[in-house]
């Protein structure tokens, strides 16, 4: 039997989603390393969105946990 779907969504599927996120547009960022399009192609313009997508995401796996940490101590104090 299928498990029964709910809106919310877990810890487990956030860090797979990210994860997910992380490597395509990790391989999207190699490709365009290896291939080197023309100057003005249209791949080229979506590189230069990509870019602060992997490091955006790259930070927040590496410091997610911590910032969390930071946020549930910084809202029992208050």
């Amino acid at each position: 039997m299928a498990a029964k779907l709910s809106g919310r969504i877990t810890p487990r599927r956030v860090r797979f989603l990210e994860r997910l996120m992380h490597l395509v547009t990790g391989t999207a960022l190699v490709t365009y390393v290896y291939a080197t399009p023309g100057p003005e192609s249209a791949f080229t313009m979506g590189i230069r969105w990509l870019v602060p997508i992997v490091v955006f995401s790259g930070i927040a796996m590496w410091q997610g946990p911590r910032v969390r940490r930071y946020l549930r101590k910084r809202g029992a104090r208050a």
